[in-house]
């Protein structure tokens, strides 16, 4: 009886907790996500601890960066950043909802040596020089990372390097997913931003995203990457640089992707693509039902399980679409099923 009980004591000892803190502008254990990184900082390792910031509606404006020499992580204690579905964007910038925001310096920057999920943020510089996720110099052993369902916005005089931004130094052996995210506006007159920009070694996985408003779509200059279901209106290049064989099912509205694909095999690309998005004009890349240049044109399952879903949270289903939305979705299929159902009971079963 008492080995079974200092059994349990020991398992008890081991089990990995979670901990969850709230980033909010009153009420909160924080009132920035700079500050939860700061109060949070430390070994989660040793802790065994899983840690989760929750970010709520509200304007943060102090930029925020993760740092090796702060934390100590791996693969299941790692950081993850979110937004509750309540509080966050439904793939449109709004600021009703969560933001994050700097016009002075980066507003998320990321060491290469700790393992975090940054998932559903709106992340918007209004400075020229700066880009709005910038993965930065670190030092120890590499990481996982994942930068998901996000609105990652610059402005039209962004010229400096991408929106999402790959620079200093890095570990060959670092993994960085970047998937269903809607990066838009970075120096789009003149094409010198980009709107993802690679240059350090690593393996980047660059899927499903919608890269609208952009001088240039993807650039590699180092590491690995492969790029699939990416969808890419720019006005100077879609792409440019050796990518990984892989790299298949990108869509532009230009004459020619630009890139190298090690081995060939992208057959799939589609050049000179018209895009019809639900509003473009307000900011709205949804796409439209009418779309022929996206829609039911991409890879299903690029990551093998990664993702099943788009930047909205609803199912992809059979042929997967190219960018971030995935139309119609199971669930809005769902959604308007039920409303005619609703209209057709109201009206004593008369429709339009």
């Amino acid at each position: 009886m008492r080995l079974l009980l200092l059994l349990l004591i020991a398992l008890g000892a081991s089990a990995q907790t979670n901990r969850t803190v709230t980033v909010r502008p009153s009420g909160g254990n924080y009132t920035s996500l700079s500050a939860a990184l700061t109060g949070e900082a430390g070994d989660l390792v040793a802790l065994n601890r899983q840690l989760t910031i929750e970010l709520y509606a509200m304007e943060d404006t102090a930029a925020a960066t993760i740092a090796s020499a702060s934390w100590t992580t791996d693969a299941t204690r790692y950081i993850l950043i979110t937004v509750p579905t309540a509080e966050r964007h439904a793939g449109v910038y709004t600021t009703s909802k969560y933001r994050l925001t700097n016009s002075g310096a980066a507003p998320l920057s990321i060491a290469n040596s700790v393992f975090v999920v940054v998932d559903g943020l709106q992340v918007y510089t209004t400075a020229n020089n700066h880009s709005p996720v910038n993965f930065i110099t670190g030092s120890g052993a590499a990481a996982n990372q994942t930068i998901r369902n996000c609105i990652i916005r610059g402005n039209t005089n962004v010229s400096s390097k991408g929106l999402i931004n790959g620079g200093g130094t890095s570990n060959s052996s670092r993994n960085i997913y970047i998937y269903n995210n809607l990066i838009y506006d970075s120096y789009r007159v003149t094409g010198s931003g980009r709107g993802i920009q690679i240059d350090v070694v690593g393996n980047w996985y660059v899927w499903n995203n919608t890269l609208p408003l952009v001088g240039q779509g993807l650039l590699r200059n180092n590491g690995v990457v492969i790029a699939v279901n990416n969808l890419i209106s720019a006005t100077s290049a879609t792409a440019s640089g050796t990518f990984a064989a892989g790299t298949n099912y990108n869509a532009t509205t230009l004459s020619t992707m630009g890139y190298t694909v090690t081995g060939g095999g992208n057959a799939n690309d589609r050049t000179s693509q018209t895009f019809t998005f639900a509003g473009a004009g307000t900011g709205d890349y949804h796409l439209a039902g009418t779309d022929t240049g996206a829609k039911d044109f991409g890879m299903t399952n690029p990551g093998a399980g990664v993702f099943s879903h788009d930047i909205d949270g609803e199912p992809r289903n059979g042929a997967w679409d190219i960018g971030a939305d995935e139309y119609p979705s199971a669930g809005r299929r769902r959604n308007i099923v039920i409303a005619q159902r609703m209209k057709i009971a109201a009206t004593g079963g008369q429709t339009d």
